[in-house]
């Protein structure tokens, strides 16, 4: 009953506990939950006190189901997970211990503003979306370092439940990229902050290739497919080396198109991949 509770306050973005007490009178809760809502204070209460370990093993029955059942079918070869963070609720005069904590400028001056984040992870299969895991920020650190104890944990649990990451270009960070080499993943992640590494590494390719003409839903666009810097690029004291791709057009060469180097070399494909991978960035080129 509580669960179902809580589900509506998430799918009619109430925002809060109280928010969802304020609609306690109304008569859709005696015919959703079979008797009158319970108070803001024992919904809190009931879900502080949830095992978080638990509710992971039930994650990982319901997971392990579909997989036997066939039903995760990734997106045409590549099982792919996505990461992301989320904010689920703000407060100005509300805070607890977990809170992160921003100054924004207001019509009244500057206010501190009090709010969580977690760091969420989920399959995103060619019929459906399971989630896998939730880690929540914790005052003073970055989302990247959340996501990588959510990924540490994660790949312990579901170790072959994804090949491909996809992420924004919050996560085009060299510890980021150097985790998933080492764990043998790969990612495609947005680039458009010019001050990262990865970025120039991605400009310095630009001049020395055609572009060709494509189009991008309904945009015209010039695609760039580039070598992989030769001599490393800036990131390269911090990435270590990629592996040969296989035999190319010129013999001995390793090539590497924009779409991987867009993934920190974490998206190395050999040579023989299908053409699947084509619209995940084997064969995602640079957009102008």
């Amino acid at each position: 009953m509580l669960l179902q509770s809580v589900l509506v306050l998430y799918w009619a973005r109430l925002g809060s506990l109280h928010a969802l007490e304020t609609v306690r009178g109304a008569s859709f809760w005696k015919r959703w939950l079979g008797r009158a809502l319970a108070s803001a204070d024992t919904v809190g209460r009931v879900h502080a006190e949830l095992e978080n370990e638990g509710l992971r093993q039930g994650l990982q029955q319901v997971y392990g189901r579909l997989k036997r059942n066939k039903a995760l079918r990734g997106v045409g070869e590549w099982d792919i997970a996505v990461l992301d963070g989320h904010e689920n609720h703000a407060s100005y005069r509300r805070h607890c211990r977990g809170c992160l904590k921003r100054t924004l400028r207001t019509e009244q001056g500057e206010k501190v503003q009090f709010y969580h984040r977690q760091v969420t992870l989920m399959l995103r299969c060619e019929k459906l979306r399971l989630l896998l895991d939730v880690e929540a920020q914790l005052p003073g650190e970055s989302e990247v370092a959340t996501a990588l104890r959510l990924l540490e944990r994660v790949l312990q649990a579901y170790p072959r439940a994804f090949q491909l990451l996809l992420g924004d270009a919050l996560y085009a960070q060299a510890p980021f990229l150097n985790f998933l080499i080492r764990h043998g993943k790969q990612a495609l992640l947005v680039l458009k902050q010019e001050r990262r590494d990865l970025y120039q590494d991605v400009l310095g390719i630009l001049p020395l290739v055609v572009p060709q003409k494509g189009q991008y839903r309904s945009r015209d666009c010039l695609w760039v497919a580039g070598e992989r810097p030769g001599a490393g690029g800036a990131l390269g004291r911090n990435l270590p080396s990629a592996p040969p791709v296989g035999q190319t057009t010129v013999p001995g060469e390793e090539r590497m198109d924009v779409g991987d180097d867009l993934a920190g070399r974490a998206s190395l494909h050999r040579a023989g991949r299908s053409s699947g991978t084509c619209a995940l960035g084997h064969r995602k080129l640079w957009l102008q």
